[in-house]
């Protein structure tokens, strides 16, 4: 993470938004010396990855926050506000059109709304926290499993005692329960769109470590939470008036739930910042993940630059000109990383594992993998029966050693190499064809339309193609004689 501005080390006059993260160069990059591709950057330099420099949300104040979760209706939080107003419109224009006598369907159309205004609540919480990510069903789960000790209580004294009257302000049990509500719901709330377990979020304990743990953010945000409430009352309070004001009868109604809807849009807003400010103090990864571009309006504006292979020129005079040779394949860091894996796997003997990993990734370069490993891998995939694994579409030698091996290792039930694709067959195979065409050749001459020379010619090739395929036979057991 870096705090204060940097220096491009090549522009000295621009600020840098990168840095090149390879060793030699380690230059600090502005957006004329990065380039893009995709999501990656690279140093216009030297062609190596670069990354972006950050700086921690915490460094933010807690104004800027605050003044972002105003601006929210207003912004990304806009078209969402606008699509639940016209669907709660749309609702009541509905049921009234169903009912056969005004006021019918009160209850219902209430209970509806009540519970379309809670899933718009949860999900400006989760679009806040985690943006766009899928997983929506999963963290909605996890919110009701943490709410257990909220509406459980609640609907049970609804049931056993009645919804609260003219008494309710009279009653300390009530304003207990919303007291402890109102400073536990907000945390709750925050900590359920995480990865957190379900038994995690269930227990009571385990929040009331997380509130002691941002103690004074926490008071800051349940003072911002009760401010934008009542905001949220007073737009709610407007909304008759509105309706006055606007005589289309769908229209009004929607236009009449927007003020509300700002209202706790800012307030899902400020719960969602819990998670995306301080989601490491609630157990949500490390520091390093809650972090944000140095310079985010920085666009990377340079070109990638691509190495080149540098061509041998032979001496003399057969010295000639040769063009530029196409960049060397290299495996993704993706693709290296899990051969990593593969080859901890190989080295502590782990077969099975190791053709799991294989079997994972759909496809592999054909610098990844050596003749060794291929060996090895259709060994297993042999043996687990899983024999379409050993055509996977690798060049190389080894992909031939790789099948005689599974053919081998099959034994007499299982597939031979005649059965394989004419371009997977391995060289012992070849190596048996020719043989027999020269014994044919030999025996019958003149009907194969061959003259001496040729057939010596061809028995003279017969060691280099047995040496070509030594290392086949040492590599794997002898083939099963065929009756």
């Amino acid at each position: 993470m870096t705090a204060a501005p940097i220096c491009c080390s090549v522009h000295p006059e621009e600020l840098a938004g990168w840095q090149c993260n390879t060793e030699p160069c380690r230059q600090h990059l502005c957006g004329k010396c990065t380039a893009r591709l995709v999501k990656l950057f690279t140093c216009c330099a030297c062609g190596g990855p670069a990354r972006q420099l950050t700086a921690s949300r915490k460094a933010k104040s807690r104004g800027y926050w605050f003044g972002a979760a105003l601006r929210y209706p207003l912004g990304a939080g806009l078209p969402l506000a606008v699509a639940m107003a016209s669907l709660l419109a749309g609702l009541g224009a509905v049921a009234g059109m169903i009912e056969s006598h005004p006021h019918q369907l009160d209850g219902g159309v209430g209970l509806v709304r009540i519970a379309l205004i809670a899933g718009y609540v949860l999900v400006t919480i989760d679009r806040t926290a985690r943006g766009a990510e899928t997983g929506k069903l999963l963290r909605f789960a996890r919110t009701v499993v943490a709410t257990l000790f909220v509406w459980v209580p609640s609907v049970s004294y609804v049931l056993l005692v009645g919804v609260p009257g003219t008494t309710a302000p009279h009653d300390w049990v009530v304003w207990l329960f919303a007291i402890l509500t109102l400073i536990y719901l907000p945390l709750v709330l925050a900590v359920a769109v995480t990865d957190i377990s379900f038994l995690d979020v269930a227990s009571p304990f385990r929040m009331f470590d997380f509130m002691f743990r941002i103690r004074k953010t926490y008071v800051v945000t349940l003072v911002a939470a009760l401010v934008i409430a009542a905001l949220t009352v007073i737009g709610a309070a407007m909304a008759s008036a509105i309706r006055q004001a606007i005589p289309t009868p769908i229209v009004r109604d929607a236009v009449a739930q927007l003020p509300m809807l700002a209202g706790l849009a800012m307030l899902g807003h400020v719960v969602g910042m819990l998670a995306h400010v301080h989601g490491d103090l609630i157990g949500w990864g490390s520091a390093d993940l809650f972090v944000d571009p140095l310079f985010p309006h920085m666009v990377a504006e340079g070109r990638r630059k691509i190495s080149t292979r540098p061509t041998a020129t032979p001496s003399g005079d057969l010295a000639v000109t040769t063009s530029p040779v196409a960049p060397v394949a290299q495996t993704s860091p993706r693709e290296q990383a899990e051969l990593t894996k593969l080859a901890g796997a190989l080295k502590a003997g782990e077969a099975g594992r190791a053709l799991r990993i294989y079997e994972a990734r759909p496809s592999w370069s054909v610098a990844s993998l050596d003749d060794r490993h291929l060996v090895v891998l259709a060994k297993a995939a042999a043996r687990a029966k899983k024999l379409p694994l050993t055509q996977r579409p690798i060049g190389g030698p080894g992909v031939a050693r790789a099948r005689s091996a599974a053919c081998r290792v099959a034994g007499p039930g299982g597939p031979r190499e005649r059965d394989l694709p004419q371009d997977r067959r391995s060289v012992s195979w070849h190596r048996r064809r020719q043989a027999r065409h020269r014994a044919a050749r030999q025996r019958e001459p003149g009907r194969h339309g061959v003259n001496e020379p040729t057939i010596a010619a061809a028995s003279a090739a017969a060691p280099a193609c047995d040496a070509l395929a030594s290392d086949s036979a040492m590599t794997s057991r002898p083939p099963t004689a065929r009756t």
